[in-house]
């Protein structure tokens, strides 16, 4: 199994559940700071974190992005741009964009995955998301309105006296459309002294509220483990048909390290109950977690630039300790550089392609029959696609 800072957000096997930071780091929480920390292992990030230092080093000599427009009607595909914070409409392939939502002028920072439902509209994980800078979930019409934000006050299990931040990676509507869930992936508190500050890690986990009680309603909370017992953080996720969620997650159990998968059954009901399912060290790295019909489907994004992973695993639903997958998609494409990174993404409605946003750049596509992969290139997106979605009506 391959070692190193790929394999792990950290650079480490076991994380200390205390971190300690230059009194120069306090102040509000900006997308560009997050990156920063990301870049350098701070804090857990949701691709490898070469990509987050690639992505990284981009901003800093490209602050601005402009998107060029050809209006073709509704989308048929979605991608999210984590740089810029943009939702972008493109036509099946992922090569022309037909619209561009500046995701943080309506309060919704570093979009990650976006999902659709059978409304047509697209749900947008937001790293951060106004009004308290938690992650949240965002739903947009197919003609680009926003709908509604649904983001936590505060982080899941925060002590008493404390103020505790939430940031998400991944979310979504159940396809019964009852709940939606907002991931924290990583939870903290922060404060700061006279001379360091301080953050303590909290149990990752997800909120999941009703609907019917709308985006105002009080969501609850149901971590995946304590921290580190066994899982660090909770990477990416999707609902099933009896609202049960499976998910990807960084653990640490018996030497082994780093991501496997879990189940949450009955995450919409009133008793939850977690299981994990694959040690860690099943996956290379998290990726993009998709439930088609009585399939799950889990994406591992691989080892940067060592030709390792970058596959798409079908396991039968359940998913059980024993149960291998019945099938493998990939290697996804790499540019010329050789080096590819698919993040999450999602199947048209015959299910006969896979569409993926790439964090190098670009949307990764495959075909199903025969296992035909491409990479398709619009020269306006820079880095980093990491989310893609078909609209129902979508075809490549």
């Amino acid at each position: 199994m391959p070692n190193g800072s790929a394999m792990n957000p950290m650079g480490l096997g076991a994380v200390s559940q205390h971190q300690t930071m230059p009194l120069s780091e306090k102040g509000p929480m900006t997308p560009m700071k997050l990156l920063r920390w990301k870049a350098q292992g701070t804090i857990p990030a949701e691709m490898p974190r070469e990509v987050a230092q690639k992505a990284y080093k981009y901003l800093l000599n490209h602050p601005h992005m402009q998107f060029k427009v050809s209006p073709e009607g509704n989308p048929a595909l979605w991608l999210t741009n984590t740089d810029y914070e943009y939702l972008l409409g493109t036509n099946g392939r992922g090569t022309a964009v037909s619209m561009a939502i500046d995701t943080a002028s309506n309060g919704c920072y570093v979009p990650i995955t976006v999902h659709t439902d059978k409304h047509k509209n697209a749900w947008v994980a937001c790293e951060e998301a106004n009004p308290d800078y938690n992650g949240g979930e965002q739903e947009y019409t197919d003609a680009g309105a926003l709908v509604g934000t649904y983001s936590p006050s505060s982080g899941g299990g925060c002590p008493a006296s404390s103020y505790c931040y939430s940031y998400a990676f991944d979310g979504g509507i159940s396809p019964d459309g009852k709940y939606v869930a907002v991931e924290q992936s990583l939870g903290y508190t922060f404060y700061c002294t006279s001379y360091y500050c301080y953050f303590e890690y909290l149990s990752p986990g997800v909120f999941v509220w009703k609907t019917a009680s709308g985006p105002s309603g009080t969501p609850t909370f149901t971590p995946i483990s304590s921290f580190g017992d066994p899982a660090y953080y909770m990477y990416y996720m999707a609902w099933d048909s009896s609202d049960n969620i499976w998910f990807d997650y960084y653990g640490y159990a018996s030497s082994e390290c780093c991501f496997g998968i879990g189940e949450i059954a009955g995450a919409g009901g009133s008793s939850p109950t977690v299981h994990f399912i694959k040690p860690p060290g099943t996956l290379n790295f998290a990726g993009g977690v998709q439930v088609v019909g009585s399939n799950a489907y889990v994406t591992d994004q691989g080892v940067y630039c060592a030709n390792i992973g970058r596959t798409t695993s079908e396991y039968a639903l359940p998913i059980t300790p024993s149960g291998n997958p019945t099938h493998t998609y990939g290697p996804t494409a790499v540019g010329i550089s050789g080096c590819g990174d698919p993040v999450s993404g999602g199947f048209n409605r015959a299910g006969s392609y896979q569409a993926q946003g790439d964090a190098v750049g670009w949307s990764d596509l495959t075909k199903i029959l025969g296992n035909v992969n491409s990479a398709t290139w619009n020269i306006d997106d820079p880095p980093a696609l990491e989310g893609a979605a078909y609209a129902s009506s979508g075809q490549p």
